[in-house]
């Protein structure tokens, strides 16, 4: 699915999907390359949904058990945070 990866000032456009438990982001920008963001499902620690600029709900933030941060934004965030949520 289409996603921004969003860290509260920059945005990075990409696409997520989830494989062979891992959630992975590919960057628009580097499609030709093997630049990739890959985190591991056994290593949430916590997911929340997020609202970008106190909007309606249009993202899922997860938290690693070592404290990294990740905002994804996307059409269709509720959808993606049950899939992530049950897989947890």
């Amino acid at each position: 699915m289409l996603a921004i990866l969003w860290d509260g000032f920059k945005k990075i456009n990409g696409f997520l999907e989830i494989e062979n438990s891992n959630l992975i982001f590919r960057f628009v920008d580097f499609n030709n390359s093997s630049l990739t963001l890959q985190i591991s499902i056994n290593e949430i620690e916590t997911l929340k949904h997020y609202r970008l600029f106190s909007q309606e709900i249009n993202g899922v933030e997860l938290i690693s058990k070592d404290g990294k941060r990740n905002v994804f934004v996307v059409e269709n965030a509720q959808k993606l945070y049950k899939h992530i949520n049950a897989l947890l």
